[in-house]
């Protein structure tokens, strides 16, 4: 993702927020507590996506990576289905 898609999600998700808590009747500690969570969320996201926590251990896992056109699945020991003349 480039650096303008980051900047756009950001902007997306406060102004979804800031619709929330304009739109929504809540109380003041539930809309802080929102607004907490939303931007842990959202710093963790970004700190997942620039690498910055894999140096304390936290990596982001799942997901089928695609190398060298072959398919490897992330974290399984599963190996790709491929066809072979007994399975047409």
């Amino acid at each position: 993702m480039t650096l303008i898609g980051f900047i756009l999600v950001v902007l997306l998700v406060a102004a979804v927020l800031w619709t929330i808590n304009v739109v929504v009747p809540m109380d003041t500690a539930m809309r802080k507590l929102l607004d907490g969570v939303v931007a842990v969320a959202v710093l963790l996201w970004l700190l997942l996506a620039f690498s910055t926590l894999a140096s304390v251990g936290i990596q982001r896992s799942g997901g089928p990576k695609v190398t060298n056109s072959k398919q490897e699945f992330a974290g399984s020991k599963l190996s790709p289905i491929t066809p072979s003349a007994g399975n047409r």
